[in-house]
C-alpha cells in the first residue's frame, strides 16, 4: 500500500519542464504547440516521454557548465618543465603528460 502525502494543494501546471533544460533530453518540436517530442537519453532505448517532468533523479542541468565545460575554458599552470614554466590548456597539458593523470581521464577527455 503506497500513502501519497499532498502538501498545499495538487502540484501546479505552471511548474516548468525539466526535460527543456536537462542536458540528457533529446527535444525535438514542431511548428505546432502539440507536434513536441522529448527522449530520454538517461533511460535504456531512449523512449519518448509523454508527459512534463516536474521531478526527475536523473535530471543534469545544462543551466549551468559541466565539468568538461570547465576544463575546455581552464588554464592549468605547469611547472614541471623548468625552462618552461607558464599557463597551458587542458589538451597541451594532457599531451605533455600522457598517462600521468588518470584520474581526470573521465571528467576532461
Amino acid at each position: 500500500m503506497s500513502l501519497l502525502n499532498v502538501v498545499d494543494g495538487t502540484r501546479s501546471d505552471s511548474s516548468p519542464n525539466l526535460c527543456h533544460t536537462c542536458r540528457r533530453a533529446l527535444w525535438i518540436q514542431g511548428a505546432g504547440v502539440s507536434q513536441e517530442q522529448i527522449r530520454c537519453n538517461r533511460v535504456n532505448a531512449s523512449p519518448i516521454i509523454p508527459f512534463k517532468v516536474v521531478k526527475c533523479s536523473g535530471y543534469y542541468t545544462k543551466l549551468e557548465p559541466c565539468m568538461d565545460d570547465y576544463y575546455e575554458t581552464a588554464l592549468i599552470l605547469d611547472t614541471s618543465e623548468k625552462k618552461q614554466v607558464g599557463f597551458v590548456t587542458w589538451k597541451q597539458f594532457k599531451d605533455r603528460h600522457p598517462g600521468e593523470y588518470p584520474k581526470f581521464k573521465e571528467l576532461g577527455s
